[in-house]
């Protein structure tokens, strides 16, 4: 019988985990992140991210970032300011195929 409580204690420790981290991802404030990716994307393409809306995370089968009110500067030879300009967009996060490619790595022949 002592293992049946060990086996009770474990799960309700892993419920308690699992929803500290649900409460923590819905409570986050993904907005501090906009500074960052915009400089991020400006050293990688040499044109300036404009993240008007806010950032949100969309938990679900695919969890997404959604971000609202995005623009990307267009090159200085193009014919308008914006080149992309978006009312609402959905990032999806990392699934389980990145972490499967890092435990099964090709095999060299």
């Amino acid at each position: 019988m002592r293992w049946k409580r060990w086996v009770a204690i474990g799960v309700l420790m892993v419920v308690i985990l699992m929803t500290a981290v649900y409460v923590y991802l819905n409570t986050y404030d993904y907005n501090k992140l906009k500074p960052l990716v915009a400089q991020i994307v400006a050293d990688a393409t040499g044109r300036k991210l404009s993240l008007g809306g806010e950032v949100n995370l969309e938990i679900g089968f695919a969890p997404a970032l959604v971000v609202t009110d995005v623009a990307l500067a267009n090159v200085s030879w193009g014919s308008q300011p914006a080149s992309w300009p978006v009312k609402a967009r959905s990032t999806w996060t990392p699934n389980r195929s990145i972490f499967y490619s890092c435990q099964n790595p090709p095999i060299p022949a």
